[in-house]
């Protein structure tokens, strides 16, 4: 299925995106850090994902923060199997819950620090 401008996209690093524009080869993707917005152009192979909807780009073990609407409470979850990823599917579906941010299982990777024994 082609990408389309304004899709969220998944990168196969494991970064999450919104491809703002795109041609035959390339994304032109906008990706939303804390402090700043950064724009590339990726090689469209390297899209793993897309879709109009970024909860549909969640995957197991990804790490996503969440708040409750009602009390207005801030969770860190971690996605660690198809059950938790439909309840949180559900809960923003029937707006119990908002998505404030997404780690990817990748991001996390490349950032973890190994203990040695």
């Amino acid at each position: 299925m082609e990408i389309k401008k304004g899709e969220y996209v998944r990168t196969c690093f494991g970064e999450i995106g919104e491809c703002i524009d795109k041609t035959s080869e390339c994304c032109v993707i906008k990706y939303n850090k804390i402090e700043t917005e950064l724009i590339f152009k990726e090689n469209i192979k390297e899209v793993v994902k897309h879709s109009f909807n970024i909860i549909d780009l969640i995957e197991i073990k990804d790490i996503v923060e969440i708040q409750n609407v009602s009390d207005k409470l801030c969770f860190k979850v971690e996605i660690f199997d198809e059950k938790t990823l439909m309840d949180l599917k559900l809960g923003l579906e029937d707006n119990e819950i908002k998505l404030l941010s997404i780690v990817t299982k990748e991001q996390m990777k490349s950032v973890e620090y190994k203990i040695k024994e």
